[in-house]
């Protein structure tokens, strides 16, 4: 591995292990100042789906093979996102 491509992975597991951190914290305070949690994490899990899902589409051409997997991800985000943050 390169120095480069080292310092790169450091420097984004920093940033990922912060927004992770953070993010109890943060659902704390948003709670505490009034919004329904289930409100909250459908709208965080809404936004991370909907710029997953312009990335993929724009990245790749090949959207059957996408569509025939769509039942496993969508299982896989309410299991592993969306049931967890309520």
């Amino acid at each position: 591995m390169k120095n480069k491509d080292l310092l790169l992975a450091v420097i984004l597991l920093i940033i990922l292990g912060t927004a992770r951190g953070g993010a109890v914290s943060i659902s704390k305070f948003v709670t505490a100042s009034g919004v329904p949690p289930l409100g909250y994490a459908f709208w965080q899990t809404g936004l991370a789906a909907t710029l997953l899902f312009g990335i993929r589409i724009q990245r790749v051409s090949e959207l059957p093979n996408f569509l025939r997997h769509i039942r496993y991800y969508v299982v896989c985000g309410l299991i592993g996102a969306a049931f967890p943050n309520v």
